[in-house]
């Protein structure tokens, strides 16, 4: 594995084209941009009007039941949240 810091100018049939102009061939490209879990991103309201995120902020982090509910927030389920990882890697 060879990381290349370069940017991507385009993705072509056989591979990308870098920032740079270098053609690098590749079967396979994998997107990984990586992501935030430690904040919720979109602004759904609870019972009383507060938000996920304020949820969140009230508990000093994301905290949910089973990691998938939230107190407050009726028929709202988290799929893949923030704890779930923990629960899935406990079955497999």
């Amino acid at each position: 594995m060879e990381l290349n810091w370069d940017g991507i100018e385009s993705i072509v049939e056989d591979g990308i084209v870098t920032n740079k102009g270098e053609h690098l061939p590749f079967d396979t490209i994998i997107f990984g941009t990586g992501y935030r879990t430690d904040k919720y991103p979109l602004e759904v309201y609870g019972e009383n009007g507060q938000t996920v995120q304020d949820y969140y902020d009230s508990q000093g982090g994301p905290l949910a039941y089973m990691g998938t509910t939230l107190p407050g927030f009726p028929n709202f389920y988290l799929i893949g949240g923030m704890q779930v990882t923990l629960q899935i890697e406990t079955i497999f």
